[in-house]
């Protein structure tokens, strides 16, 4: 499989480019955030048989997709301070500028790793009370096996239409979460968006817009998405390898959309006229 490499030393060291390399499918498909008893205990449900648009599955997509999430979070505390080593022998005006960068940087991880925890408390409460009701989502199938797998979380500032949503450079004011999961399931492929009660007036707009894109670029919509806003995301081969080198270009450039290298584009998710793929849309259906 084919998976981004995010390490930000990779991407300084590439000049802000971002690009795909190849992986096993274990490295592609681990996470070892939980001890294997509890996860096979945990998310049974969801790993064992075909996925489907319950809102058990759902929850347990979401919580799967926050914890991972908080896992991977917490060390980048600690990795952001290292940036601080890499102004040695600029000018004295870029290494203030760096500096500021990383400040910022910092306390908007932290900023985001407590959200994302007081998430995770209501999702444990709901979990121990078998009470999947305070995860809403809405579930997309396709007929065909999906070019992409994808699990993460995220905070959307802007829909598919170019709307914004939320301000995400705004830390006087908390984010919602977003969680997406695309894998192949038994009828083909199955799209789940989840998220908190409260963060029904972000993410289910969100998703609206979503589905006003007409069905037979629902696919191309859900690539750019993947590659806008989730780095854990893999691609098969070959798929990735039959892309053009223009639209190889296109969809690494779109990674960048979710570093701190780029102001924020609202437009990014308006579809133009590459086409990506073409999963054959079914159905859709809130949960």
């Amino acid at each position: 499989m084919y998976q981004p490499n995010s390490n930000p030393f990779e991407i300084a060291k590439g000049k802000g480019t971002i690009k795909h390399t190849l992986v096993g499918i274990n490295v592609a498909t681990t996470f070892t955030g939980f001890c294997s008893v509890h996860d096979n205990e945990l998310f049974r449900p969801i790993d064992e048989g075909s996925l489907a648009p319950t809102g058990e599955h759902s929850f347990l997509l979401h919580y799967r997709a926050l914890c991972r999430e908080l896992y991977v979070k917490r060390p980048t505390v600690e990795t952001n301070q290292l940036l601080r080593d890499i102004d040695r022998g600029m000018a004295p005006a870029m290494q203030h500028m760096v500096q500021g960068f990383v400040t910022a940087r910092g306390l908007a991880i932290k900023d985001s790793i407590k959200e994302i925890e007081s998430d995770k408390v209501l999702c444990d409460k709901g979990i121990l009370a078998r009470d999947y009701t305070g995860v809403h989502g809405c579930t997309l199938t396709f007929q065909r096996v999906p070019t992409l797998a994808c699990s993460g979380l995220t905070q959307p500032a802007y829909d598919f239409s170019g709307k914004i949503l939320q301000r995400i450079d705004d830390m006087s004011k908390p984010l919602f979460n977003l969680s997406f999961t695309l894998l192949p399931n038994a009828s083909g492929a199955i799209a789940v968006f989840a998220w908190l009660r409260d963060a029904d007036i972000v993410c289910r707009p969100f998703v609206s817009s979503l589905l006003a894109v007409s069905n037979d670029r629902k696919s191309d919509a859900l690539v750019q998405l993947v590659f806008d806003s989730f780095e854990n995301h893999a691609a098969q081969p070959d798929w990735w390898d039959s892309l053009s080198a223009e639209t190889k270009a296109d969809l690494e450039e779109r990674m960048l959309n979710w570093t701190d290298i780029r102001p924020i584009n609202d437009r990014a998710l308006v579809l133009g006229s590459c086409r990506f793929a073409d999963w054959g849309f079914e159905t859709a259906s809130w949960i």
